[in-house]
C-alpha cells in the first residue's frame, strides 16, 4: 500500500489538518496506521509534541473523549521540549494554573511527570488534596492539548448518545484552534442502520475533512502481515486463504492462533499430514468466523461428516450461494473431503481447548496412514523398474526392494511382503530374516485374525511364511470343521477366516472329522461343506478356493466309501456318488 504511505507523508508535510482512513471491517486499517505512526515517532521526524490514540468504542460524551486525548497521549518530542511546552501551556491557561498552584510542591511535580504527558493527570490525582479539584480535571487536561497527532478509531462503534456531528465538531476544533493533526479511522459501511451518522458525516465532510484515503489491501498483503514466510507450508496455507479470498486481519489472526495451538502436534510430521491439517483448519476456522459470507459453519461440519459435501461439486452455479461456490472451487482444486482432524479443530473453535490425549491418538493414526501411503508409493516405484522396462537393471530393482523391506517392513501388507520376497528369492537373495522380523511385528495381529483375513493364504508361495502365518492364526483360534459346517448349512454364513481355515486342511483332516460322528452329519456335509462347490462369486480366486474345499471333502468321502460296502451304498443313495 505504497500510495497510502505517500498520502500520509503528504498530509504531515502540508497544511491539511483532518484525514480519514476508511475501508472494510477487519482489513487492517488500524494495524497499518499504528505501524506508520510508530515508525514516524521512532524516526523523530514529526513536528508535533505528542501522539494520542482514542478508541471511540462505547464512548458517549465529548467530555470523556477530551479527557482520553490527554490521558492516552505519549511524547513525540524530546523531554526538554515537552517540559518547555508544559511550562508555556500552564502560563497560558489561567484555569489550569490557578487550580494547580494551590497544590503544594506542584511545580516540582510538573517537572518530574510532564514528559510522560498521558500519565500526568492520573498520577496527579494521587496527590493529597488534589481530589478537591477533580471535577475540573477534564477541562484542565483538554486545555493542555495542542499540536498533537490525534487518532480517533472505531467511530462506527461509538455509543448511541454520541453523534457524529459532535465528533466532527471536535475534530474541527482540534485541527483549527489547537493546531492538531487529526486522523479518523472507520468503516462507513458499518454506520448506524438508520443512516443518521452517515448523513451527518456527509454533511460535515467537505467542511472538516481535508484528505480521504481508502485502505483496501489485497488478500496476499494481509496474509503476509499475519503469517511469517518462515512458517512450515507457508505457500500452501497462503494458496488456501487466497482461494477463499480472506482480507480480514482479525479472522486471519484467529486462524494463526488455532495453528499455533496445534504446532507441537504438527512438528516433524509428514508434509501431507501438515497440509491436510492446514486445509481443514483454514476452511473450518474461516467458516466459523466469516459465517455465511463464506459458507455456513454448521452446514459445513454436517456436510463433511456425512459425506454430502460432494453435492457442491455436482450442483450448478445458480443453485449455490457465493460461499458454496467458493467451497466447490476449493474442493475442485484441493480435493477436500472428511478428515479425522475435523472434530478436534471444531472442538477448539467451539470450546477453546485441546483434548491432548485424544488429539495425540488422532495424529498418530493419521501419521501412520501417511507413512503407509509413502511406503506404498516407494514400493510401486520399485516395481516399475521390473514392469516398465527390458533393461538389465536387476541390481537396481533388488536394491530398491531391499531398501523398502529394510526401512518399512512393519508397514507392509502380507501380500506386498509375499510378492517382494518371492522376487528376491528368484534373484538369489535369502529372505528368511525378513520373514522372521515380519512375524515378530505381526504375530499378535495374525492371532487376532486381523492381518490375513482378506488375503488368502493360498496365494503365499513361500512355504516358510505361509506356515508361520497359519501357525500364528491357529494358536489363538478355536475354529473347527464342525462349527463352520453347521453355520454354513443353517445360516449360509461364513467369513474369509473360515474359508482360509477350511482351505488349509487336508482330506485326512476331513476323514478324521467324519469318523468323529458329529451330530447332523448329513446336513453339515450336503447343505454345508459340499454346497461351497456351487457358490457363485465374481472373484475367480474365491471360486477356486470354494471348489478346492468341496473337492477335499469329496476326497474324504471317497476314502470313507472305500472302507466298506455299506458306506458306498450310503454315499451313492444320499450323496449321488458313483462308484469307480
Amino acid at each position: 500500500m505504497e500510495y497510502v504511505e505517500k498520502s500520509l507523508d503528504a498530509f504531515f508535510q502540508a497544511g491539511s489538518a483532518v484525514l480519514v482512513i476508511k475501508g472494510d471491517w477487519g482489513v487492517g486499517k488500524t494495524y497499518f496506521w499504528e505501524n506508520y505512526i510508530n515508525r514516524r515517532i521512532k524516526n523523530r521526524d514529526l513536528s508535533q509534541i505528542a501522539y494520542s490514540y482514542v478508541s471511540l468504542f462505547g464512548k458517549n460524551s465529548l467530555a470523556d473523549i477530551k479527557a482520553s486525548i490527554f490521558q492516552n497521549s505519549r511524547a513525540i518530542a524530546s523531554n526538554e521540549e515537552v517540559i518547555d511546552y508544559f511550562s508555556d501551556e500552564l502560563k497560558n491557561s489561567n484555569l489550569l494554573y490557578t487550580t494547580l498552584a494551590q497544590v503544594k510542591s506542584f511545580p516540582d511535580y510538573v517537572k518530574k511527570f510532564a514528559p510522560k504527558i498521558g500519565r500526568f493527570s492520573s498520577s496527579a490525582k494521587k496527590i493529597p488534596g488534589f481530589d478537591k479539584f477533580s471535577s475540573l480535571m477534564s477541562s484542565a487536561e483538554y486545555s493542555l492539548v495542542s499540536n498533537y497527532v490525534v487518532c480517533f478509531d472505531d467511530i462506527e462503534r461509538k455509543g448511541s448518545a454520541l453523534s457524529v456531528k459532535e465528533l466532527m465538531g471536535l475534530a474541527d476544533e482540534l485541527a483549527q484552534r489547537k493546531h492538531c493533526k487529526v486522523v479518523l479511522v472507520f468503516n462507513e459501511k458499518s454506520f448506524d442502520k438508520d443512516g443518521k451518522d452517515l448523513e451527518h458525516f456527509e454533511s460535515y465532510r467537505e467542511k472538516v475533512v481535508d484528505v480521504e484515503i481508502l485502505y483496501s489491501p489485497t488478500c496476499e498483503m494481509n496474509f503476509k502481515h499475519v503469517f511469517g514466510s518462515d512458517m512450515d507450508q507457508f505457500d500452501f496455507l497462503k494458496s488456501v486463504v487466497l482461494r477463499i479470498g480472506v482480507r480480514n486481519v482479525r479472522v486471519l489472526r484467529k486462524l494463526k492462533t488455532l495453528l499455533n495451538a496445534h504446532a507441537s502436534f504438527l512438528k516433524d510430521k509428514d508434509k501431507g499430514l501438515v497440509r491436510e491439517f492446514y486445509l481443514h483448519a483454514s476452511v473450518l476456522c474461516l467458516s466459523y468466523y466469516l459465517g455465511k459470507s463464506f459458507i455456513d459453519y454448521v452446514d459445513l461440519r454436517r456436510s463433511l461428516a456425512g459425506g454430502s459435501w460432494a453435492k457442491y461439486l455436482t450442483a450448478s452455479a445458480e443453485n449455490l450461494t457465493e460461499g458454496e461456490m467458493v467451497f466447490k472451487n476449493i474442493n475442485i482444486d484441493l480435493q477436500m473431503s472428511e478428515s479425522k482432524f475435523d472434530s478436534p479443530i471444531g472442538s477448539f473453535l467451539e470450546c477453546g481447548y485441546i483434548d491432548e490425549v485424544s488429539l495425540s491418538t488422532i495424529f498418530s493414526e493419521v501419521q501412520e496412514r501417511y507413512r503407509k501411503s509413502n511406503v506404498d508409493a516407494q514400493l510401486r516405484d520399485a516395481w516399475k523398474i521390473y514392469h516398465d522396462s527390458f533393461e538389465d537393471n536387476a541390481q537396481e530393482f533388488r536394491n530398491r526392494i531391499k531398501q523398502v523391506l529394510n526401512e518399512h517392513l512393519k508397514l507392509l501388507s502380507l501380500s506386498d511382503l509375499s510378492s517382494a520376497i518371492d522376487m528376491l528369492e528368484l534373484l538369489g537373495e535369502t529372505v528368511d530374516g525378513y520373514i522372521e522380523n515380519y512375524m515378530s511385528f505381526h504375530s499378535e495381529s495374525f492371532k487376532a485374525g486381523s492381518d490375513s483375513s482378506s488375503w488368502h493364504l493360498e496365494r503365499i508361495k513361500n512355504e516358510k511364511l505361509r506356515s508361520k502365518v497359519i501357525e500364528a492364526e491357529e494358536s489363538n483360534r478355536n475354529f473347527n470343521i464342525d462349527e463352520i459346517a453347521l453355520r454354513i448349512a443353517t445360516n449360509r454364513a461364513w467369513g474369509p477366516e473360515d474359508v482360509t481355515y477350511l482351505a488349509s486342511l487336508t482330506s485326512d483332516d476331513y476323514v478324521s472329522w467324519i469318523h468323529s460322528v458329529p451330530e447332523n452329519l448329513t446336513i453339515k456335509l450336503r447343505s454345508g461343506l459340499l454346497s461351497l462347490g456351487g457358490v457363485s462369486t465374481p472373484d475367480p480366486d474365491d471360486h477356486n478356493l470354494y471348489a478346492k474345499i468341496a473337492g477335499m471333502v469329496w476326497k474324504a468321502l471317497e476314502v470313507i466309501g472305500s472302507e466298506n460296502e455299506f458306506n458306498m451304498i450310503r454315499l451313492k443313495n444320499m450323496y449321488g456318488m458313483k462308484p469307480e
